[in-house]
């Protein structure tokens, strides 16, 4: 699946689209203060703030998108709360990026319906002269208070074997309790 532009956060990245996700997160903010129980978001604008906050690695607004009671269904772990959620996408990227010469990120998010949306990830990975982009997707839902909900990690056939035929090419073995159940 190739990632849509218009919601491909390499784009934003570039500079063209972070005051998208700024705004969201300031009205989000604001309604909040306010003491309003319901504030207007679209299932488009907190999936793609969900995506730029995992591939720029920026915690405190992947905070602001998540519920408390947040879910996280991840390949061999699920995990409950915003600060297990988060803990495990920062234990994943720290442990990629310590042993990998470069790592990053781009997504592409699909709305599905009015509380559902499909974000594809793909991790461009880069180390001794092989390269290798490994894609995943995660199906988000998203609460009548604009907050995700629930993660469900969805594994694309044959990308994770890929994923390890290239970790073992240059060295790396995988370690999932370092990786925090989420198998980086």
């Amino acid at each position: 699946m190739a990632p849509n532009p218009a919601v491909n956060t390499d784009a934003r990245r570039r500079g063209f689209a972070p005051a998208a996700v700024a705004g969201y997160l300031d009205r989000q903010a604001s309604a909040a203060r306010s003491g309003k129980s319901e504030m207007r978001y679209s299932v488009s604008s907190v999936a793609t703030s969900f995506a730029f906050a995992l591939d720029t690695d920026n915690y405190e607004a992947l905070a602001d998108l998540l519920s408390a009671d947040c879910e996280y269904v991840a390949k061999s772990a699920v995990f409950h709360g915003s600060a297990a959620i988060i803990a495990s996408y920062r234990d994943a990227s720290t442990w990629a990026k310590a042993r990998i010469d470069s790592v990053t990120y781009e997504s592409s998010v699909r709305v599905v319906n009015d509380e559902n949306a499909l974000v594809t990830f793909i991790d461009h990975l880069e180390d001794s002269g092989s390269r290798h982009s490994y894609c995943c997707e995660q199906s988000l839902t998203i609460g009548p208070d604009g907050k995700i909900c629930r993660i469900v990690h969805l594994e694309i056939p044959g990308q994770r074997e890929a994923v390890d035929s290239f970790l073992l090419q240059i060295g790396v073995l995988r370690n999932s309790e370092t990786a925090n159940g989420q198998d980086a």
